[in-house]
Parts: structure tokens; C-alpha cells; sequence
């Protein structure tokens, strides 16, 4: 980033240097200085347009706050966005999602697809199950305490409407979800995690109040890691 600020300014540098030494020459047609200043304004306009396309509609980074999702994603964790080549029609079981919490321009929430369109989930005791099966559910991971809203611990049954998906934070004790915030209409869906870009380990001055957080080295063995394979289940995210 450093270089590209700063090459600019050395090639203008450079060609005034080069300019004083020929006194003797005679500008072409092209070089006028209103049409150095144009061409920089055209090319500034189009970098910061694809930049705005690219966020808009191709792909986006997201800070992730709290711990919902650990140990998957952990607190601050910096992840990639896929907008282009996903869609709410196309989710599966155990996609990371992000999505609108409660309609247009409310908070987006990181969150694990647990139920999809038509199908009867609940919840009882912490397991998960779906059309009376118990799943699969080896992202999950529950703290011992109790969790602080008992809603956290059943829930259901309830049958999930077209067009909707159902989600769940991994830290099943700590996540404000589909438990709560009930199922997730497909209009809200923005879309699909796909890579942990930068990750930091976080001293917590508070456990209770994760904006006492202070940054602290690189998790350089987290970088890259591909959120859409990620099937291990290592310990609760390490804040202290």
C-alpha cells in the first residue's frame, strides 16, 4: 500500500528532474498539464468505481465481532465475503452465512445454516434436530455454565417457511440466532463466508465486555483458513 501511494509521486518527481534538464525541448501535443490532471481524474474515478462494484455485488471483508461463531471465527477475526457466486437459493447445510439480522439495514450476523426451506427443526437440551433426526452437529460446541437466556437451550419445533433458512452461532451458549431472532427470510441473506483473510489473538480486560479487547499477535496458522471446509472442533476462542 506504501508503494502504491508513493510511486505517483516519484514518477512526478522524476519527470520534473528529467523536464529542467532539457531546456532545450519542445513539448509534444500531449504534454499539457490540464491533460496529466484529466487523465489522473478519469483513472482515480475508475479505480474507486471497481472498488465500489467489487464490494457491492462481487466480494467484501467483514470484521467479526463477539464470539457467536467460535471457535470457527473467532473475535475480530477478518473474513472474505463471496456476493457473485453464491445465492440464498443455492444454500446447503453447514454454509457460513452472513445475513441481515431483521430486514434491511439492520446488524449483519456471521452465522452456520442449520435448517433449510420447509423442513421442522428443534431443539431439545442442546441437540439439534431436523424432521425428528438428530443430525450431524459437530460444529457445535457448548460452555458449561449455563447460558444466560434459557431460550438458548430448547427450542421448537417449529417448521421453517419457503424462502427462509434457519441459523446458528457455534458457540451455541454464547450466540444470538435463529433461537431468538426466529428464521431468516431469503431477502435478508448477503452472503456466503468463504476465507479467515487475518486473524489476531485478544487479551480481554473484561470477559463480559469484549470492547475492553486489546489486540495482541497474528494467528498467522489461521490465515487463509477455508471457512467452507472447516470441519475440525478445537477449544472454545482462546481470550483471556
Amino acid at each position: 500500500m506504501f508503494a502504491i501511494a508513493v510511486y505517483p509521486i516519484f514518477l512526478a518527481i522524476d519527470a520534473f528532474i528529467i523536464a529542467r534538464r532539457e531546456h532545450g525541448s519542445t513539448c509534444k501535443w500531449y504534454q499539457r498539464w490540464w491533460l496529466y490532471f484529466g487523465m489522473f481524474a478519469v483513472f482515480y474515478s475508475l479505480n474507486f468505481l471497481t472498488a465500489i462494484t467489487i464490494k457491492e455485488y462481487i466480494a467484501e471483508s467483514f470484521a467479526v465481532p463477539g464470539r457467536a461463531m467460535a471457535p470457527t471465527i473467532f473475535h475480530m477475526d477478518r473474513i472474505l465475503v463471496d456476493k457473485i457466486w453464491s445465492s440464498a437459493e443455492s444454500l446447503r447445510r453447514d454454509d457460513i452465512v452472513v445475513c441481515r439480522s431483521a430486514g434491511a439495514g439492520s446488524p449483519l450476523f456471521v452465522m452456520r445454516v442449520l435448517g433449510l426451506p420447509g423442513e421442522t427443526i428443534e431443539i431439545k437440551n442442546r441437540v439439534v434436530y431436523i424432521n425428528k433426526k438428530q443430525i450431524d452437529d459437530n460444529h457445535a460446541v457448548h460452555e458449561d455454565e449455563p447460558p444466560p437466556d434459557t431460550r438458548l437451550l430448547n427450542f421448537g419445533p417449529t417448521t421453517i417457511p419457503q424462502r427462509s433458512f434457519f441459523v446458528l452461532g457455534d458457540n451455541r451458549s454464547r450466540s444470538y440466532d435463529s433461537r431468538i431472532l426466529g428464521t431468516i427470510p431469503f431477502a435478508d441473506y448477503y452472503g456466503s463466508a468463504k476465507t479467515v483473510i487475518l486473524s489476531r489473538d485478544y487479551e480481554l480486560q473484561n470477559p463480559n465486555d469484549l470492547s475492553t479487547s486489546i489486540p495482541k499477535a497474528i494467528r498467522w496458522d489461521r490465515v487463509e483458513t477455508n471457512l467452507k471446509s472447516h470441519r475440525d472442533r478445537p477449544s472454545l476462542d482462546p481470550l483471556r
